[in-house]
């Protein structure tokens, strides 16, 4: 008895000690349950729905690593700046290219051809208005301009150039352009271009013009300008001779008065040499 009551006197602690062993069993366990679920939901999987999982997944990295790295690079003033400076570079770069197109192509172009349509028609003066968006109204609608960027006149007639008086021509100013987009040719005396608008004829008569001929150029529907030949005295070739030689012309402009296209024909040449 005494021993029985001395043995429940005493404090009993009762410690487990871990095996290492087991632990790492036991998280193995666990990976290998995770690669055997895995396996079975990829061996249970159609085709289609493994690759919609594997794309999604992608997706999902690469905005995550390219949202990381433009957050990055917008908070880089010095990748900022470089990214900048090559906007500009080739911000140049197209200009100038396109200022030596006008300057070594375009320019000569045209005015051979209109030199030479204006002694094919007989006419008194050849000239041609380009379009261009020289501003905006406070509504943010564009005002439509028109210069007379090129002309021609008949050197046997002593006539002086008029060009420099049409620059910067407001076109809401005027009725007849409007129609003439609208007919894209026309052929008419100033009296019957009087009657659809009388401020635009009384600058065809200033220049001492008596019947008008004009087409309409547009690329992709898109309006460039017009090509115009005035005569100062009845012509003598017949309306449908000036119409087809007119437009003919006004084909041979078109790609010239378009920067896109001479763009793409000088890279042509330039993979040729």
């Amino acid at each position: 008895m005494e021993k029985k009551n001395k043995i429940e006197g005493q404090n009993i602690i009762n410690v487990n000690v871990s095996d290492p062993n087991k632990v790492e069993t036991k998280g193995l366990t666990k990976y290998v349950s995770v690669f055997k679920d895995t396996f079975f939901f990829i061996s249970q999987a159609s085709f289609k729905s493994i690759l919609k999982f594997f794309i999604t997944s992608t997706l999902v990295i690469g905005l995550i690593v390219g949202g990381k790295f433009f957050y990055a690079a917008a908070n880089s003033k010095e990748l900022m700046d470089a990214i900048v400076d090559r906007i500009n570079h080739k911000n140049e770069i197209y200009e100038e290219r396109s200022i030596e197109i006008r300057q070594d192509i375009v320019t000569p172009s045209i005015q051979k051809e209109l030199k030479m349509l204006c002694y094919t028609l007989n006419a008194d003066r050849v000239f041609l208005f380009e379009l261009h968006n020289g501003k905006k109204s406070a509504g943010g609608l564009p005002f439509l301009y028109a210069d007379m960027s090129y002309e021609e006149v008949n050197l046997e007639r002593c006539l002086e150039y008029v060009a420099i008086q049409f620059q910067n021509v407001p076109l809401t100013l005027y009725k007849y352009p409007n129609y003439l987009f609208n007919n894209r040719y026309v052929y008419s005396s100033v009296e019957e271009i009087a009657e659809i608008d009388n401020a635009f004829a009384k600058n065809i008569v200033e220049m001492g013009g008596k019947y008008l001929a004009i087409t309409y150029i547009t690329i992709h529907g898109k309006p460039l300008g017009f090509l115009c030949a005035s005569f100062h005295t009845e012509p003598v070739l017949s309306e449908d001779v000036i119409k087809e030689k007119i437009t003919n012309s006004a084909r041979i402009l078109k790609p010239l008065l378009d920067l896109n296209s001479q763009l793409s024909i000088k890279n042509k040449q330039e993979e040729k040499l």
